[in-house]
């Protein structure tokens, strides 16, 4: 989740040629920010709960290019509809990433938790994604396999059910900072 309004703290721990960061954050959570759902996705009400995210990150010396890290996030939604128990959720993540001005090889996988306060059994989300480009002067070409399995029971997300399948495209960098991206399913 993006946008946390709240306090992040990195930095590098002594690994030697590991290369290791670390992020530690607690903030406003998702809460506050997501009246703008639309239906069939239920609106999510402020709270008083605090997000708290940590993650750990490698990016090892002896190879250039080379980033993995792992992360987990926690908060607690509480449904616009008060009739409805709040829900706690933990997102668990992991990535790998190697990146030289040519080669792009990009993946995540992710499982995400809601659990209802109110009790029952729990709904896991799992997804991932793999992408690989290289760069041809200014453009960059690439192909993208994505997949994602939510559970209809899941009161969030439910309605997006199993979903997969590759994209292309091709990107150019126009600029340093400006790119035009072109991508079909």
């Amino acid at each position: 989740p993006i946008h946390t309004l709240g306090v992040s703290a990195t930095g590098d721990l002594p690994s030697g040629g590991l290369g290791l960061r670390y992020v530690a954050e607690v903030g406003s959570g998702r809460a506050g920010q997501s009246s703008a759902a639309t239906p069939p996705q239920p609106g999510l009400a402020d709270n008083n709960t605090p997000s708290v995210n940590v993650a750990l990150v490698t990016r090892p010396a002896r190879w250039d290019g080379l980033q993995m890290g792992v992360s987990l996030y926690r908060d607690r939604l509480t449904l616009q509809d008060t009739t409805k128990a709040p829900i706690d959720e933990l997102i668990g993540a992991a990535h790998a990433l190697y990146k030289t001005d040519d080669v792009e090889l990009l993946s995540e996988w992710v499982a995400l938790r809601h659990h209802s306060r109110a009790g029952g059994t729990a709904d896991m989300t799992r997804g991932w994604y793999a992408q690989a480009s290289r760069r041809i002067r200014s453009v960059r070409p690439y192909v993208r396999y994505d997949y994602v399995d939510v559970p209809t029971s899941d009161q969030l997300f439910g309605f997006l059910g199993r979903r997969y399948g590759p994209t292309g495209g091709v990107r150019w960098d126009f600029e340093a900072l400006a790119a035009l991206k072109v991508q079909t399913s």
